[in-house]
């Protein structure tokens, strides 16, 4: 990101200091790529999708309340979701089907996008709390931060050279 960017962000978001703060640790995220290409960033990766796959076939009751109407087979697809998210975190963990699985990732985190937004759309209908819907309605900007942690995480250097 642009310093020029952040250098007037530090002046002019003066009064907001939550608003700055958060600015400005976003620009060292993504300033600090090397954080997140190691052993321990995959590892990381890989237990919190196969734990959140697990989870589809503990609980699928729970995953197929927020499917979108407009979509067949529920249960089946949820069973399937949850079925790739658990074959991609062991990818990631597996040199040769790193980066297959790190596509397969991305692909997932944008198919389950719609998921996200019915969820959010049925806590709005039912009236639930506002702290609550805000933190969903958060939850959308984080799968692109989820997107790039799993292409920081998956790509090998080469990889990144050609696409930077």
């Amino acid at each position: 990101m642009d310093d020029y960017f952040f250098r007037n962000v530090k002046r002019k978001a003066s009064l907001f200091p939550l608003f700055r703060d958060c600015l400005l640790s976003t620009r060292n995220f993504v300033q600090k790529k090397t954080r997140m290409q190691g052993q321990p960033s995959r590892t990381l990766l890989a237990l919190f999708f196969s734990i959140a796959g697990s989870l589809h076939f503990i609980f699928p009751e729970k995953y197929m309340q927020v499917m979108p109407p407009w979509l067949p087979a529920h249960l089946t697809l949820v069973w399937v979701s949850g079925g790739f998210e658990i074959a991609g975190g062991v990818g990631v963990l597996l040199r040769p089907l790193r980066r297959m699985a790190g596509f397969g990732l991305i692909l997932l985190s944008l198919a389950v996008l719609p998921a996200n937004v019915q969820m959010l759309l049925n806590e709005h209908a039912a009236g639930v709390a506002l702290g609550w819907q805000m933190l969903l309605v958060l939850r959308l900007p984080l799968q692109i931060m989820l997107i790039y942690w799993i292409w920081r995480a998956t790509q090998t250097v080469k990889d990144r050279q050609f696409y930077e």
